[in-house]
């Protein structure tokens, strides 16, 4: 039988002269620099911050019942929501969307709210030119 104590090996771990090096994961270190890219100063990521948020508020509003019956009348894909600690999750919803708007499935006629927060033409050519910059995102951390 082949003991080990764990409690010592960390503490003669943790008593090197040299730090040790955190490497972490890459597609946290994906996500944290996506999330800071939105929160910064500039004018132009936050208006793309903002627009981001504008799509997760369409599809939570797309998730319910009524809405998703009008939904299921011009297509089966479901509503796709961001989860904020991963950024392939912010890439999907932006495509998801625009799959929507290309076979104009949502339905903006069925609910105020819904109108209230609906993107105008110049807001999805934005939209679309950052799920070009994520489609190039995802093929790039498919090699890493």
């Amino acid at each position: 039988m082949v003991r080990t104590d764990l409690g010592k090996q960390q503490a003669n771990a943790g008593s090197r002269s040299e730090p040790i090096p955190f490497i972490g994961c890459a597609s946290q270190r994906l996500n944290l620099a996506e999330k800071s890219n939105y929160e910064s100063d500039d004018d132009e990521s936050r208006a793309a911050g903002e627009l981001i948020n504008s799509v997760q508020e369409i599809m939570k509003k797309l998730r319910s019942l009524k809405l998703r019956s009008h939904l299921r009348e011009k297509t089966e894909l479901s509503p796709v929501i961001r989860n904020k600690t991963r950024w392939s999750s912010t890439a999907s919803m932006i495509f998801r969307y625009l799959e929507f708007e290309a076979l104009r499935a949502i339905p903006y006629h069925a609910d105020e709210g819904l109108k209230k927060i609906a993107l105008s033409n110049p807001q999805i050519n934005v939209l679309q030119e950052l799920a070009s910059l994520f489609n190039d995102l995802e093929v790039s951390t498919r090699y890493l």
